[in-house]
Parts: C-alpha cells; sequence; structure tokens
C-alpha cells in the first residue's frame, strides 16, 4: 500500500478543522442589511460566504484570461 502525501494529510488536516468548526458553531446567527433579514445557523452561513467567494474569483479569474487572451 502507498503511503499518504502531504498534500492528502494537508487535505484530511483541514476536513478535520472544518468538522470541528461546524460543530462547535451550530447557534443561529441573523444577518440584517437594509429591509432584508435572515437567520440561519453560523457553519451554513460561512460555507455559503465561503463558496459565494470562490464564485466570484473564479468568474474574475476567467474574464481576466479571456480579456488576456484577446
Amino acid at each position: 500500500m502507498k503511503s499518504w502525501s502531504w498534500k492528502q494529510w494537508l487535505g484530511l488536516a483541514v476536513a478535520f478543522l472544518v468538522l470541528v468548526f461546524a460543530v462547535q458553531n451550530t447557534a443561529v446567527a441573523t444577518i440584517r442589511f437594509l429591509f432584508w433579514s435572515v437567520s440561519m445557523s453560523m457553519v451554513l452561513m460561512v460555507v455559503l460566504l465561503f463558496g459565494a467567494g470562490l464564485a466570484v474569483g473564479w468568474l474574475l479569474a476567467g474574464a481576466r484570461r479571456r480579456r488576456g487572451a484577446s
């Protein structure tokens, strides 16, 4: 059996830390912005905001690549 690479160990450590974060942050938080308000668990909020940040970064990187290619 092949031993794990450092990337696999790092991925396992990050997954463990995410699991600990999720277990410790189950409280409900409310976000209010102007007339809009939403309540959800903190871990779900962080995951959604992280995903939104990834999507924006991916879209901006794609736009930058397209602009540089032309």
